[in-house]
């Protein structure tokens, strides 16, 4: 199964988690003349810079994230790049991830503020060994990079701003290993929650 196949599956389950994640009772409530109800999943999105530590190289990043609530607990579903080259470009060294976590929430009309962790599996190509070509005018370098397809783990910690109460931007911290990649990085992102019901 290729990655675009997995990550469709995924935007497929997101949908499904989020449909029947359910809150306990919480009351809706009206602000700035529009009513919301509490304890609604959001959608984020957003894209940073990454470090590779056993490479000494900087990656670029890309991510998209759907969190729910199911009573008092807190899930998320998500999908995220690390590469030498921005998601839209072809990359030597690059990791898929899909992942989902377990995680906290604090939040209240100006912000919000979560974090969670939980399993991942990754799959992309890393960096193997150089092979060299030598000319009577010029050596050519060749890099040769190895495949991978394996579990990892992968956190965050996100801080959103909110413009409104159900839009805003945020930051995110993020680590990611597995046996091949090992990543951690920053990340600017948008928030969206479906807590919006209508106007008052």
């Amino acid at each position: 199964m290729d990655r675009y196949k997995v990550f469709i599956i995924l935007i497929l389950l997101g949908i499904s988690f989020s449909g029947v994640a359910q809150e306990e009772n919480l009351p809706d409530f009206i602000y700035q003349n529009k009513l919301y109800k509490t304890g609604s999943s959001w959608f984020t999105i957003g894209s940073g810079i990454g470090y590779f530590p056993a490479f000494d190289k900087q990656q670029k990043n890309f991510s998209v994230d759907l969190n729910s609530r199911w009573k008092k607990h807190y899930f998320a579903l998500g999908f995220h790049y690390d590469g030498d080259e921005f998601i839209t470009v072809r990359s030597g060294q690059r990791c898929f991830e899909f992942h989902a976590g377990y995680g906290l929430r604090s939040e209240n009309l100006k912000r919000n503020l979560y974090a969670y962790i939980g399993p991942s599996y990754a799959l992309g190509y890393v960096f193997d060994h150089s092979e060299s070509l030598i000319t009577a005018n010029a050596v050519y370098e060749t890099k040769k990079y190895r495949a991978f397809n394996v579990p990892g783990i992968y956190g965050e910690a996100r801080y959103v701003q909110k413009i409104f109460y159900d839009i805003g931007v945020g930051m995110g911290l993020y680590a990611s290993a597995n046996k091949y990649y090992q990543i951690i990085g920053i990340r600017l992102f948008l928030y969206f929650s479906t807590a919006y019901i209508t106007k008052v």
